[in-house]
């Protein structure tokens, strides 16, 4: 019996275009969830950054802070310390949030912790820095 030529390429082309689409489509997805995060730990820092020269966070910078995790779609927020207390000079100053924020993929940018639950991620995120205001 004689065989075919050229048949395996043939399915072999398709099969690897597919196989180079769902990495491309991963690797898509994946940006997203790594842009969302590096704009949420941004927010944090702004804030942080605020606490550090002030001292503290007041009433209306804290709901503006809430504000703007909603926004990027974080919900269920709960500070973990309170940004209201005001720090000393040269105090330890620190902003502590948990949250969920919904994700394709389970992502973790530097400090962040994770639990996947659905299509959401629930994160804790600490920043700290020192008071000097």
């Amino acid at each position: 019996m004689k065989k075919m030529k050229g048949f395996e390429e043939y399915i072999a082309v398709p099969v690897i275009l597919l196989v180079l689409f769902a990495i491309l489509y991963y690797f898509i997805v994946l940006s997203v969830d790594i842009d969302k995060s590096r704009e949420l730990h941004l927010v944090l820092r702004r804030y942080t950054m605020l606490m550090e020269s002030r001292g503290c966070l007041s009433g209306a910078e804290q709901s503006d802070l809430v504000q703007e995790l909603e926004e990027l779609g974080v919900a269920d927020i709960q500070f973990n310390s309170n940004p209201a207390e005001k720090a000393g000079y040269a105090d330890t100053v620190i902003l502590s949030i948990t949250g969920t924020v919904e994700a394709g993929n389970i992502i973790g940018y530097h400090d962040f912790t994770y639990i996947k639950e659905g299509n959401r991620i629930r994160f804790d995120k600490t920043l700290q820095s020192t008071a000097q205001y």
